[in-house]
C-alpha cells in the first residue's frame, strides 16, 4: 500500500536516474499510513488467509490490489459476488496518478541461453505475453488485462463478480495515467530495510525522524 501510493505520487524510492531517494512526500505517506492504523482503519494481515477471512466476515470495505489481482476476491470469497466494485486509487496530491505500479508480470531471457535456443525461448515469450488469443485466455482465468491492443476488445466485457462492471474499459481509461517505475538493484534490499524498522515506528516505539534516518543510513551503506 505504501509503495503504491509512493509511486503514484512521484515519491518512489528510485528516481528517474536509478538513484535512491527518500523524499519528504514518501515520509508523509508513511505517517499517513500509521495514522490509518492508529485510527483502526487498516487491517494488517499476517497471511492471505487472515485477509480473506476478514473480508468474508464483511469487515473490510476496501482492498488495494493490482489489475492482475482482480480475480483473487472472486477465487477466495466467491460468496461476495456482486458486493464489490473496482475503482481508481485515491489521490494523495493533485498531480498524483489514479493508478500505480508495483512490480509487474513479465518474462526475460538470460544472457546464458545458448544461441541455438534463443529463438525457441523468444517464441515462448511471445506466446506467453504477446499472443492475443492467449492474452484473452489469461484474462478470463486471472483477470490479467492484456498489454496487447489486439486482445483488448475481447476482454472489455462485464464481469459478473463485480456486479457486471466492465473492468477492461476501466483499465483502458486509466492506462495513460500509469506512472513509470524505475528499477534499481537495491529495490529488493530496501524492502528488507524498511520492514526492519516499520513495525517499531507503527507501534510508536520509534519517532518518524529516527525511522527515516535509520532507513537512509542502512541504504546508503548498502549501496556503497
Amino acid at each position: 500500500m505504501i509503495s503504491m501510493f509512493a509511486i503514484a505520487s512521484g515519491n518512489d524510492i528510485v528516481d528517474e536516474n536509478g538513484e535512491f531517494q527518500f523524499t519528504d512526500g514518501y515520509i508523509e505517506i508513511i505517517e499517513e499510513y500509521k495514522q490509518l492504523v492508529d485510527d483502526g482503519c487498516v487491517f494488517v494481515a499476517e497471511t492471505d488467509d487472515d485477509k480473506y477471512f476478514e473480508i468474508s466476515e464483511n469487515r473490510v470495505a476496501t482492498e488495494f490490489a493490482a489489475d492482475w489481482a482482480a480475480g483473487w476476491l472472486r477465487d477466495n470469497v466467491p460468496e461476495q459476488s456482486g458486493l464489490w466494485a473496482v475503482a481508481p486509487l485515491p489521490k494523495f496530491y493533485d498531480d498524483s496518478a489514479r493508478v500505480s505500479v508495483n512490480g509487474g508480470t513479465g518474462l526475460c531471457m538470460l544472457e546464458y541461453v545458448p544461441d541455438e535456443k534463443r529463438e525457441t525461448v523468444w517464441d515462448f515469450m511471445k506466446y506467453a505475453m504477446l499472443d492475443p488469443e492467449n492474452c484473452v485466455t489469461k484474462y478470463n482465468m486471472v483477470s490479467l488485462y492484456p498489454p496487447v491492443y489486439a486482445a483488448m476488445e475481447a476482454c472489455n466485457t462485464p464481469v459478473e463478480y463485480y456486479g457486471g462492471q466492465n473492468l477492461g474499459e476501466l483499465w483502458q481509461e486509466l492506462a495513460p495515467e500509469t506512472p513509470s517505475q524505475y528499477q534499481a538493484a537495491f529495490r529488493a534490499q530496501y524492502t528488507e530495510v524498511v520492514n526492519t524498522y516499520l513495525y517499531d515506528y507503527v507501534e510508536g516505539n520509534m519517532p518518524i525522524e529516527e525511522f527515516a534516518e535509520a532507513v537512509k543510513a542502512d541504504m546508503e551503506q548498502y549501496i556503497q
